[in-house]
């Protein structure tokens, strides 16, 4: 019993170490350039509408791919990138949200309290988009999507759209 009881304080404390290990050593400050924290007068009101279901919005960028525009909404903290998109009701067409990592790592995503379905696009430190995951459902739950290479940016946008826009894994993410 006492061997029992032993090796369970061990790897419970071994558990423990690793954990804290990971959450110190993850750097939370990204080495991205500041998004725009104000709308220009022409997309303000589509920026506040873009994105429901009662979270604040974040500052946005453009994201251009090919011919294709995309107001982002930018999660750049840990708390940010944690929340991302789950509990919210939906995103409109040409809406997205960017992840910003601090440098290109293997993340993966999962559809965690998410409402709706998503395209989910992994792109290089470079901008050069190396995965595409399509139209992933919130029953996906638990699984986690992970990228072929190591990426520095996500880009989440609705469900299809990349299909729809000719985006395909190669394409050149502009982040302004």
């Amino acid at each position: 019993m006492r061997k029992e009881i032993l090796s369970i304080l061990i790897v419970a404390v071994i558990v423990l170490g690793v954990i804290l290990y990971f959450a110190w050593a993850m750097p939370s400050a990204p080495s991205f350039p500041a998004p725009n924290t104000q709308p220009s007068s022409a997309s303000s009101s589509s920026t506040n509408l873009m994105i429901s279901g009662g979270q604040p919005t974040l500052p946005t960028t453009t994201v251009t791919i090919g011919n294709t525009t995309i107001h982002a909404e930018v999660a750049s903290t840990d708390t940010e990138r944690d929340d991302g998109l789950s509990g919210r009701s939906g995103l409109a067409p040409g809406q997205g949200m960017l992840f910003v990592f601090p440098q290109p790592q293997n993340d993966g995503f999962w559809m965690k309290e998410m409402n709706f379905s998503l395209d989910i696009l992994y792109a290089d430190a470079n901008g050069t988009i190396v995965t595409i995951w399509p139209n992933l459902s919130p029953s996906t739950y638990p699984q986690a999507f992970y990228p072929i290479s190591p990426a520095q940016y996500v880009l989440e946008l609705p469900a299809n759209f990349a299909a729809q826009n000719g985006i395909v894994v190669g394409s050149k993410m502009v982040i302004q």
